[in-house]
């Protein structure tokens, strides 16, 4: 930057000089007069801030049937699951998984259907959105297959577990169902004693 003295300027740069930093001075002092604002400003913002908390209505308890947002996840889990293999082959589940409803569904969107081993879930096997019965079904099948065809029954599973959830999370333990893998022997082999 390049700085001059007045004496070096000449008399008008020097009165030029000396009449442009008294505007500064004078636009300064404006500004600094005018902010920060007023004090009693603040303070009445404040005042409204405040009111406005303590005087917004309480938020009312939803009534039978209506929907309460869910911050957190679920409290509440599934009543219970249970299963029945009609499939007569070794290693294959055909049949319907029966969830029954939680009793207090305000925090529940979703029932998720898991493998499990042990009371630990291990894969997703279906997802269901409640829909306000006692209980859903799902149909437990090979989709690969127009007809009733069984699912191979994964390595270790032994269970099936429901674990409710919603747009928070989902809850680590659930209501489980053993799996009986329904076998039926082959004629020649039931009545092996009987025909002879």
């Amino acid at each position: 930057a390049w700085m001059f003295s007045a004496a070096r300027l000449g008399p008008a740069a020097a009165a030029n000089a000396s009449a442009h930093g008294e505007l500064s001075r004078r636009r300064w002092a404006a500004r600094s007069a005018s902010w920060p604002p007023p004090r009693s400003l603040l303070e009445d913002r404040r005042a409204v801030a405040a009111a406005a908390k303590t005087t917004a209505p309480p938020q009312e308890d939803p009534g039978p049937g209506e929907e309460q947002q869910a911050p957190s996840r679920p409290k509440h889990t599934a009543a219970g699951v249970g299963f029945r293999d009609t499939s007569f082959r070794q290693g294959k589940l055909y049949g319907t998984v029966t969830v029954w409803a939680a009793h207090d569904e305000s925090d529940v969107q979703f029932y998720n259907i898991y493998w499990a081993e042990n009371d630990k879930p291990v894969s997703l096997v279906a997802v269901l959105p409640k829909s306000g019965a006692s209980k859903l079904q799902y149909v437990l099948r090979d989709p690969n297959h127009k007809k009733e065809q069984g699912v191979e029954l994964p390595w270790k599973v032994n269970q099936f577990m429901v674990l409710t959830s919603n747009g928070a999370g989902m809850m680590d333990k659930g209501p489980v169902a053993n799996i009986w893998d329904y076998v039926e022997l082959p004629p020649d082999t039931i009545f092996r004693g009987l025909l002879r």
